[in-house]
């Protein structure tokens, strides 16, 4: 049954399809609504920031300012793809000129990866524009609001460590 939601579903949350109206309880509308939130929050961030890049390839060039120096073989495992999808991403970001490729100074064998210049201004400029749309988005909650996704967000993270 329909549980005790202190509030109701927003106007962009359908009860799943798959399941009767009478057969929903609280926490499948929970997590669906949560899915659809989510989603649609990354989709507008991504949307922000148009960089020309492609979802993986701007992923992984966060992973390569993070990590770097770094080689393909570790990205390929930060991102969860084979190395060869990972070295297809990284010739883009190089010949971008947003990666730069350096080969190891003791074993020529390793190449190491790093951000350029450019790379990690791309990365600034659409970190200013996605904390701006951000900021700007909060700015209208109240105060009481603002506790309230604060505590949500703890609680978001700690969803995300779990899972790793």
């Amino acid at each position: 049954m329909r549980g005790s939601f202190d509030r109701p579903p927003s106007r962009h949350c359908t009860v799943p399809h798959y399941l009767g109206e009478s057969e929903v309880t609280d926490q499948e509308l929970l997590v669906h609504e949560f899915r659809i939130a989510t989603t649609r929050l990354a989709r507008r961030l991504r949307q922000m920031s148009p960089s020309g890049l492609t979802p993986s390839q701007l992923t992984s060039l966060v992973s390569i300012r993070r990590n770097a120096p770094t080689t393909v073989g570790e990205l390929a495992d930060i991102e969860h793809v084979t190395a060869p999808t990972m070295c297809r991403i990284v010739n883009c970001l190089e010949d971008s000129g947003y990666v730069v490729r350096t080969r190891d100074d003791e074993d020529r064998r390793i190449v190491h990866i790093e951000p350029t210049v450019t790379g990690l201004d791309l990365l600034e400029s659409i970190r200013h524009q996605r904390n701006a749309y951000l900021d700007k988005q909060l700015s209208r909650l109240d105060d009481d609001e603002r506790s309230t996704l604060a505590s949500a967000t703890t609680l978001i993270n700690r969803i995300l460590e779990e899972d790793v």
